[in-house]
């Protein structure tokens, strides 16, 4: 016998409209062992980094997993599933290293930036990005391109550029 719809709990699950009994039995099951399944999904993980061809299964399945179970997930394990998500999308795109020639002047950093990446694709900016600024000498690694997003930000949320 079905509860009705207002006596029965929310659920883990995503995208679920009308969950079956067995989907609450399921969920139950879930909420109790949670602890247990992040630590088979962290496990999975784990072994996938070692031997890539014999966890391709079980990597689909968690993929699964999370994709309707977001919320049991905790944190590290979420964040794996991020990084994975994101090397895939740099291996797959045509990400390529991009280098940018900013001026000097602060006052021109937004129009620098828009000229050189308006034309590119969303898999083309998936590359890294280097930064170098006309007039002067050095290389980036890391401390430029830093500068260069800070002085880019303050740039788009100034009144008068009416971006925001």
């Amino acid at each position: 016998m079905k509860k009705p719809r207002a006596a029965r709990k929310t659920t883990i699950f995503r995208d679920v409209e009308d969950p079956s009994e067995g989907l609450y039995t399921l969920n139950r099951f879930c909420l109790q062992n949670k602890a247990l399944l992040n630590k088979l999904v962290k496990a999975v993980y784990v072994a996938s980094a070692k031997d890539k061809e014999a966890a391709s299964k079980d990597i689909t399945t968690i993929t699964e997993f999370i994709r309707f179970m977001p919320n049991l997930l905790d944190f590290e394990n979420k964040r794996m599933y991020f990084k994975k998500e994101i090397k895939k999308l740099r291996r797959g795109g045509f990400a390529r290293n991009l280098t940018l020639y900013v001026r000097r002047d602060r006052a021109h950093i937004m129009d620098d930036a828009f000229s050189q990446l308006s034309h590119l694709s969303a898999n083309e900016l998936r590359g890294k990005m280097t930064i170098e600024y006309t007039g002067e000498r050095g290389q980036d690694v890391g401390g430029l391109t830093r500068d260069f997003f800070c002085e880019l930000s303050k740039e788009m949320f100034k009144s008068g550029t009416a971006l925001f």
